[in-house]
């Protein structure tokens, strides 16, 4: 494919100072090569810059974006920010428009820059600023360039570079200089059938690290798709040990290093008294002798006393608040419910609780692969018995003793022992069989209108979920959700009534029970009637695009679905045909269907289990051939016959 040379050579002028005209016929090249786009990124560069001064590293990091705009929509590529915070400072931004005039550019200036607290979704305050700006005279054929550097307070919060984007990459450049007594690791992730080039180069007493990547589709996403660390191109880099005269310092090296940060974040955490909490503490278990009731009763209390709110303000964002302060606050980011939990624990006398950091599923790295802050962005507590480790995760308000919160199954959970020991250990992935969606329902037909009376069970993380979805709600939403979750059969399905039950009780199931009518779905012809007992269809017609989808796409959990039917034969009538069995399975997804007549009644049973948390594009296909049977089965009909008098 030809290479268009504007992008380095406009590139160095740029920064330079300078400003040069990229012809006609590149911009029609790149529209033609790009009929779909609205822009595309002619460079995207980061300069990492690591420098020894005496004993501290400093840190800057220079990132450089021009993108140039194809289309008439252009201006939807108009906005663009900037984002800081304690450990990231802004130190310089420059951002402007290059306009192209006959075979130049004129250089348009942002003259406007407005910086506001960035509120994240899900977080009652951090510390991070974002810088807003708009890019002035943005059109078919402009450039624009965005131009800012940022001072890295802590070296040992580097982060990563992702070489794709949002729209086509033309070259995606990371470069990270350091002093040669700086010592870096890194780690190349999902860069396998990209063409990315490496090099290293020893200068001055200075060395290079310089990666390259060329001619990058721009990076499609879908709604079920994991994080883009999952399945996008990038480096993560940071600093292993650094050498002073002749002398090594590890930073983060292993695991023990990066263990040896953390615990100097919690080493004067809870050292006084409370004996407000140890009153709290007392009410709970002085009648339990059961070390594991005492452990449950003090989990439970946290999660219905102390309310999570997720707060990030620089050091913050690493160090808990003592126990004694969340209990007076009665609030609490995942560091404080931790710290509350372990502490009620050590003063219940259970010493075998302990402080955990891990990630969540949105973070796919291992502390043995990236012994860094990036592997990991939430604290449970571990409570340990006869070998057997229990994560006790209370910012999951309706997750019952027992059970991990749903986004940190299969993770690497880093479990603090004491000052200088810790333990990894992985957190399980919980069983299809302990996750159920189960809905029984009785059907009676009379004069062609079908109703019934139904009862809908959730277990473990299903009941989690559809508990968050209840709480809160006034009667009216409440009735509208439950409708939604149990409505079957057609779009004239009437709920007549309903009632919850165990809402809030986490080591009950959920239950629905619940009456119903369902009109114009039988189907009689003379003296046949054509019914469909497949009420509820899951994954009908749920198939995998497999020529457009490349990423992966994401479950919560695995889960079994249960739907079992009792439909009552008409006195008048008889089964003249009964659908046989339907089944198969794979590893990740299962199906059976089964039918059959029993003292007057058509019984249907019908399992689903889905097995996975991560389906990979060379597992689509086998999905869909699942899918595309089980779209068929459901498409099965009983007929029943009119009986002679």
């Amino acid at each position: 494919m030809k290479k268009i040379f504007v992008t380095s050579w406009l590139l160095s002028l740029c920064m330079a100072g300078g400003i040069h005209a990229q012809s006609p016929a590149d911009f029609d090249t790149y529209t033609s090569r790009y009929p779909d786009m609205i822009g595309v990124m002619l460079q995207h560069t980061e300069q990492v810059d690591l420098r020894l001064d005496g004993d501290s590293i400093r840190v800057q990091e220079r990132d450089y974006r021009e993108i140039l705009h194809l289309r008439e929509n252009a201006r939807l590529l108009g906005e663009d920010q900037v984002y800081s915070s304690l450990f990231r400072q802004k130190a310089k931004l420059e951002a402007y428009t290059l306009v192209p005039e006959k075979r130049k550019y004129r250089k348009v200036p942002v003259e406007q820059f407005t910086e506001k607290d960035d509120q994240s979704a899900g977080v009652f305050f951090d510390d991070s600023r974002v810088t807003f700006f708009h890019y002035p005279n943005v059109a078919p054929g402009a450039i624009t360039v965005k131009d800012y550097t940022t001072t890295i307070t802590d070296p040992r919060f580097l982060t990563s570079f992702y070489f794709s984007s949002f729209i086509p990459t033309e070259e995606a450049v990371l470069e990270i200089t350091t002093d040669k007594g700086i010592h870096i690791n890194y780690l190349e992730q999902n860069t396998q059938g990209y063409d990315i080039t490496f090099s290293k180069e020893e200068k001055a007493g200075r060395v290079t690290y310089r990666w390259t990547a060329r001619e990058l589709e721009k990076m499609d996403t879908e709604n079920d798709a994991p994080k883009l660390s999952y399945f996008a191109p990038h480096i993560i880099y940071f600093i292993d040990h650094v050498e002073v005269n002749g002398k090594q310092r590890k930073i983060l090296s292993n695991v023990d290093d990066l263990y040896q940060m953390y615990m100097g974040f919690i080493e004067n955490l809870n050292t006084k008294d409370d004996p407000e909490l140890k009153a709290v503490v007392d009410s709970l278990v002085t009648d339990t002798d059961s070390e594991v009731e005492k452990v449950k009763k003090i989990f439970y209390w946290v999660q219905n006393n102390i309310q999570y709110i997720a707060f990030e303000d620089g050091m913050r964002g690493f160090i808990p608040h003592d126990a004694s302060l969340v209990l007076e606050k009665r609030y609490g980011d995942c560091k404080d419910m931790a710290s509350i939990t372990k502490h009620m624990l050590n003063l219940a006398g259970i010493d075998n609780a302990y402080l955990t950091w891990i990630g969540s599923r949105d973070i796919p790295y291992k502390y043995t692969d990236v012994p860094t802050p990036q592997v990991d962005n939430h604290m449970i507590t571990t409570w340990e018995k006869d070998g057997q480790y229990y994560f006790l995760d209370a910012t999951s308000k309706y997750t019952r003793f027992g059970l991990p919160s749903s986004m940190i199954q299969g993770k690497q959970a880093l479990i603090a022992i004491d000052k200088n020991t810790f333990v990894l250990r992985e957190v399980p992935i919980i069983d299809a069989t302990q996750n159920i969606m189960a809905d029984s329902v009785r059907l009676r037909m009379k004069e062609g209108k079908l109703s019934g009376e139904g009862k809908a069970s959730l277990i473990g993380y299903p009941q989690v979920f559809r508990s968050y979805s209840f709480s809160g709600t006034d009667k009216r939403e409440e009735q509208r959700k439950v409708r939604s979750y149990v409505s079957k059969g057609s779009n004239k399905f009437i709920l007549e009534k309903y009632s919850l039950s165990n809402l809030g009780n986490r080591d009950l199931p959920l239950t629905i029970d619940y009456t119903y009518t369902l009109e114009d779905y039988a189907q009689q012809v003379g003296d046949e009637i054509y019914l469909n007992l497949n009420l509820e269809r899951p994954f009908a017609n749920g198939q995998i695009d497999i020529e457009k989808r490349d990423v992966p796409k994401e479950n919560d959990y695995h889960y079994t679905i249960y739907n079992y039917t009792e439909f009552d034969i008409p006195d008048d009538y008889a089964v003249e045909y009964l659908p046989g069995s339907f089944s198969d399975s794979s590893p990740h997804f299962s199906y059976a269907i089964s039918y059959k007549v029993e003292e007057g009644k058509v019984l249907v049973s019908t399992e689903i289990n889905v097995t996975y948390l991560l389906l990979q594009k060379e597992q689509f296909a086998e999905w869909n051939r699942l899918i595309d049977q089980l779209s068929e089965a459901y498409r099965e009909v009983i007929i029943l016959k009119k009986q002679d008098s």
